[in-house]
């Protein structure tokens, strides 16, 4: 969940500052502490919560923003728009390490 205090666009300043964020970004953004996040990751990760970035460390603001979105409801990846496809799609391929 967003947390409270921040409005959503707030919560893009902070995903957009940022190309790639902490567990501490990821933490605050969720309104969570560092260490619920690490202790939490599997369980999130199961429910489709992006990974870190492999060798970085780091996660991919625009990763989260997705799943964000579709966890709020805001999309879905079973909508009908091509829009979220191509988002998926491009996200896929930066996800790939060459």
């Amino acid at each position: 969940m967003l947390r409270h205090d921040i409005s959503i666009d707030d919560a893009n300043i902070i995903i957009e500052r940022n190309r790639l964020m902490s567990d501490a970004d990821v933490a605050r953004l969720l309104d969570k502490s560092v260490s619920w996040l690490q202790y939490n990751r599997k369980k999130l990760e199961k429910r489709g919560f992006p990974k870190k970035l492999p060798i970085i460390n780091k996660y991919d603001p625009y990763a989260i923003k997705l799943w964000l979105d579709e966890w709020a409801g805001i999309a879905t990846s079973n909508d009908n728009c091509n829009d979220i496809s191509d988002d998926k799609r491009k996200l896929e391929n930066r996800l790939k390490i060459k």
